[in-house]
């Protein structure tokens, strides 16, 4: 385990390093038998706990999660908490504490996405390699290269975990994971045309709903984020393949050329011609 000496980490924060988080402390706790935390005041950092073997525990007021291998635990700042291993399945974890407002910002839209502090994780071995380059680059020392491969790291961290965040719920599938599964199904099915009546049936929710739920989720209208993914594959398209511009606009789902290229024009700000010709990579 690491814990960054607090004035190197209050001068990180302070504009020392250019990242918005710093990892202040980090470690791997194999087989962690009768480990046992409690913090009635809180911690001034993210705790962030990603189980990987056996199980354990977390209380926050009046609630207890069990945190079992392949979840994330999240604990914001300065919140009461008491957490620890399973007497019966000592539990192996990653940890790390994430200090800086926009850790605290990521943490907290994650907790509002996921609904719980525990997130289920599907690809274990990614995060813990994450989790571990952290470690890793600590333990070679403080100074500026490792501090920011570290932060950056974190960074990468946390957008996975948020990205994970609602996907696995039990039980009956949430609103926002049925907006996910009518997006999979666009992806799937550029060529054909699309009503939003028809997308908020397949979500089985109201059309006021469906739009507020993806708009949330995506951050565009269903429609538009279909227009949007149509054009980017047509940008495939023209980059991989000689077809005519006649035969991407029918294999994305525009019946006339010229009505992909002005739409091409207004997403891209080039003409798909022009796209074409630069050179990329």
């Amino acid at each position: 385990m690491f814990a960054l000496p607090r004035p190197l980490l209050k001068d990180a924060l302070s504009g020392a390093l250019p990242v918005p988080f710093v990892p202040s402390d980090a470690g791997y706790f194999p087989n962690a038998v009768f480990h046992y935390v409690e913090r009635t005041a809180g911690s001034p950092q993210i705790i962030l706990i990603f189980c990987v073997g056996g199980r354990g525990w977390l209380r926050l007021g009046d609630l207890e999660y069990i945190i079992e291998s392949g979840q994330v635990a999240l604990v914001l700042p300065d919140q009461p908490h008491v957490y620890g291993s399973s007497e019966e399945q000592a539990w192996s974890i990653y940890w790390c504490h994430a200090a800086g407002r926009a850790a605290a910002r990521i943490a907290a839209l994650t907790l509002d996405r996921n609904g719980s502090p525990v997130v289920q994780v599907a690809d274990h071995a990614r995060l813990a390699g994450l989790f571990r380059e952290i470690v890793d680059e600590l333990a070679h020392g403080y100074g500026l290269p490792h501090l920011l491969a570290a932060s950056l790291t974190l960074g990468h961290l946390m957008g996975c975990i948020y990205s994970e965040s609602g996907r696995h719920t039990a039980g009956v599938p949430t609103a926002a994971m049925r907006a996910r599964s009518v997006a999979a199904y666009m992806r799937q099915h550029l060529e054909r045309p699309a009503r939003l009546e028809e997308l908020a049936r397949m979500a089985n929710l109201s059309i006021s709903h469906f739009s507020a739920i993806f708009r949330k989720e995506f951050g565009f209208s269903a429609l538009d984020y279909l227009t949007r993914t149509r054009i980017r594959r047509a940008c495939e398209l023209l980059d991989t393949s000689g077809s005519s511009l006649k035969e991407i606009a029918a294999a994305v789902g525009f019946s006339d050329p010229l009505y992909l290229s002005r739409v091409f024009r207004a997403v891209q700000g080039i003409s798909p011609s022009q796209y074409r010709s630069v050179v990329k990579g």
